[in-house]
């Protein structure tokens, strides 16, 4: 009998968990490049990943563990950092002070606080699904 497959519909959604590359574009939309020309670029899982799936749970858990308490704006915007960072694979060409900045959830956070164009571009392409099974590494995202 023919239909629709969960297993199969379901195992077809890991490719999201691959990422795709998404380069990252200034406030005029414009590529930015390091220092060797390459384009700054940062790994996304998609919203159907399980990488996606974690960050939702440590969310609720963090949310559930302020028992009501209500967050500043400050406080939900880090959150918001937080929760697109652990939503990312890796990243290449972010520097700070003129050193590389190695990819990690806590540097990802800071620089998505810091930087919410980054963030923004971040969110677009984990919905971009689409983008995750085209072929091709770079998301086609516009913010």
């Amino acid at each position: 009998m023919a239909g629709f497959d969960v297993d199969q519909n379901a195992q077809a959604l890991s490719v999201e968990d691959e990422g795709i590359v998404v380069e990252i574009m200034d406030a005029q939309g414009d590529p930015i490049l390091d220092a060797d020309s390459k384009p700054v670029t940062v790994t996304v899982a998609g919203e159907y990943s399980t990488k996606y799936r974690k960050a939702e749970e440590w969310q609720r858990k963090t949310l559930m563990r302020q028992r009501g308490k209500e967050q500043t704006g400050a406080e939900s915007l880090l959150m918001q950092a937080e929760f697109d960072a652990r939503c990312c694979l890796g990243w290449s060409g972010f520097t700070q002070a003129g050193q590389a900045l190695g990819f990690s959830t806590e540097n990802a956070t800071m620089a998505f606080s810091k930087l919410p164009f980054v963030r923004k571009r971040v969110e677009s392409a984990m919905s971009d699904h689409a983008a995750f099974f085209a072929k091709g590494s770079t998301s086609s995202v516009n913010t």
